[in-house]
């Protein structure tokens, strides 16, 4: 399967009030897994419609549904992430906190 990334620069941002300073600093990222190879029969259970190897074995019915799952340029999985961090400062205290937002489109297909 091959993978292609694409990564927003990380962004910031300062603030003061009084004596506190707060920073926030924000990133963003966009990826998508494909498969990139056409399926192998020799990795497909033959009740699935796969074949057997030279010496009469096959792949097992209970893992090869990634397999069959996707053909060649199916998108897998496209995930967007967002990471935020916020630190605030006052004297010698500080308080830090990350927030995390993730969504992945991931492509579910029957096998049949």
């Amino acid at each position: 399967m091959g993978t292609a990334m694409a990564v927003q620069p990380a962004s910031a941002a300062d603030f003061k009030f009084g004596d506190v300073s707060l920073s926030i600093d924000s990133i963003a990222s966009v990826g998508m897994t494909l498969r990139a190879s056409k399926q192998d029969c020799m990795y497909i259970a033959v009740v699935n419609g796969g074949c057997p190897d030279g010496i009469g074995q096959s792949a097992n019915i209970n893992t090869d549904d990634g397999n069959i799952n996707f053909d060649q340029w199916d998108v897998v999985s496209a995930p967007v992430k967002i990471v935020t961090d916020f630190e605030a400062r006052w004297e010698n205290w500080g308080a830090f906190a990350r927030v995390r937002a993730y969504y992945d489109h991931a492509i579910y297909h029957e096998a049949g």
